[in-house]
């Protein structure tokens, strides 16, 4: 289904139960990714998952949001955004949430329930609220 509203899904990606989609258009999901049950992904402006990557259940990807900067009516406020990549061999646990220009390189972990708010390098393990570096690949 995510396929026919124009998500790129490479045909080894699984999508578990109850994962929801916000402009599919914009997910491309690589080999042998995969979604947990009950991920939420909101593509509006971009998500891209590399290769052998796996995202946990009840992540939520949010690569849209409102501006921070205007209180006033939020009803009418215009979305602002940017794309999400997470790169190959990657895990995202469970409950994490993942927000707009967020970049996780190849080989990164991110804990369980992490807010992960800025970009993760490369074969780095994060955790935390916000997500910091535990430990280092380098």
């Amino acid at each position: 289904l995510l396929r026919r509203f124009g998500a790129e899904l490479h045909p080894t990606a699984t999508i578990g139960p109850g994962v929801r989609v916000l402009k599919p258009a914009g997910l491309t999901m690589a080999r042998g990714s995969g979604l947990a049950r009950d991920v939420v992904i909101d593509a509006r402006s971009g998500v891209s998952i590399g290769a052998r990557t796996m995202i946990g259940f009840e992540t939520v990807l949010l690569s849209a949001t409102h501006p921070k900067d205007r209180v006033d009516d939020r009803s009418t406020l215009p979305l602002v955004g940017s794309p999400i990549i997470v790169g190959d061999a990657c895990w995202v646990g469970a409950r994490c949430m993942v927000l707009p220009g967020v970049v996780i390189g190849d080989g990164a972990t991110i804990g369980a329930m992490s807010l992960v708010n800025r970009s993760i390098d490369r074969g780095c393990t994060a955790a935390g609220i916000p997500a910091k570096a535990i430990h280092s690949a380098t």
